[in-house]
């Protein structure tokens, strides 16, 4: 039986080494350095800055796949042992 120390390092390398996170994570950069610029002092009701956000992390997400892919194989190439 694994003991709960294992498990924990499972899930954080598996989430170090999956593409999903890294873009994820590209989304939610890309929104928070884009939206406030783009929402500023227009108008926005408070529902249409959420929708400038949501959007802006979709297009991050999207657009964000070749650059996660990268980061996920580099960072798999240094915690990996070479065969």
């Amino acid at each position: 039986m694994k003991s709960p120390t294992n498990r924990v390092l499972y899930y954080f390398f598996y989430l170090l080494f999956s593409v999903d996170t890294w873009r994820i994570l590209i989304g939610f950069v890309l929104a928070a350095v884009f939206a406030p610029k783009l929402a500023a002092d227009r108008g926005y009701t408070l529902g249409a800055e959420v929708v400038v956000w949501l959007m802006l992390i979709g297009i991050g997400y999207a657009a964000g796949n070749y650059p996660a892919r990268l980061i996920s194989k580099g960072l798999q190439g240094l915690f990996t042992p070479k065969r």
